[in-house]
C-alpha cells in the first residue's frame, strides 16, 4: 500500500493512495486538473532533455570515430621499410622490404611465393602508428601482419598459416626495419 501524508494548515491526514486512485472523488481521480497538467509538462520536459542528451552523445561518439578513421586512412602510403626478419625465437634469416601504397601492404620477400599485396588498416595512438594487414597466396596460404611504427622504426610480428588436408602449418616471424629514403 502507498500512503500520502497531506498537511492542510496544521491538520495532518494520512491517505491511502491505492484506494484514492481507483475510487473516483468529487474532483476526479485524486489530482486536480492543474496538478495533472503540471506533472505532464514536467514529464515531457524531462523526456525532451534526455532525448537531446542522447542525440548529442551519439553525435559526439560518431564524430570522434570518423576523425580517427580519416586521420589513419592511408597514413603509411608511400613509405618503405627495410630490415632483417626471421622466425620467432631465432636469428636473422634474410632481409625484407615492407611497402605501403594506395591502401595496400606488400612484402618483397613473400612476393616470389605468390603473396599478393593486401589491404591494410592503421590507427594513430599518441606518437605511434599501429597497422594490420593480411596477404594471401593461392598456393602458400595466408600471412597476418601486425606492426607499430614509432620514432622511424617499424616493429612487426607476423604469422604464416597454410592449411593442408591432414595438418596445418603455423609459424610466427618478426621484422624490424627503418624507413627507406
Amino acid at each position: 500500500m502507498v500512503f500520502r501524508i497531506e498537511n492542510h494548515y496544521s491538520g495532518v491526514k494520512l491517505r491511502n493512495l491505492t484506494t484514492s486512485l481507483h475510487q473516483p472523488k468529487k474532483n476526479g481521480y485524486g489530482a486536480t486538473q492543474e496538478e495533472g497538467f503540471i506533472m505532464k509538462t514536467q514529464l515531457r520536459f524531462f523526456k525532451v532533455i534526455l532525448f537531446g542528451l542522447a542525440v548529442i552523445f551519439v553525435a559526439l561518439s560518431a564524430a570522434k570515430g570518423v576523425e580517427v578513421a580519416l586521420a589513419a586512412s592511408g597514413i603509411l602510403d608511400g613509405k618503405k621499410f627495410i630490415g632483417p626478419t626471421g622466425e620467432k625465437g631465432k636469428k636473422v634469416d634474410h632481409e625484407d622490404v615492407l611497402s605501403f601504397s594506395d591502401g595496400t601492404f606488400t612484402s618483397s620477400a613473400c612476393s616470389p611465393y605468390g603473396f599478393k599485396s593486401g589491404p591494410y588498416t592503421a590507427t594513430v595512438e599518441g606518437d605511434s602508428i599501429h597497422f594490420q594487414a593480411v596477404t594471401v597466396s593461392p598456393t602458400h596460404g595466408k600471412m597476418e601482419w601486425k606492426g607499430t611504427l614509432k620514432d622511424g622504426t617499424l616493429d612487426v610480428t607476423y604469422s604464416w598459416t597454410k592449411e593442408r588436408w591432414l595438418w596445418t602449418t603455423f609459424r610466427e616471424y618478426w621484422f624490424t626495419g627503418s624507413l627507406k629514403e
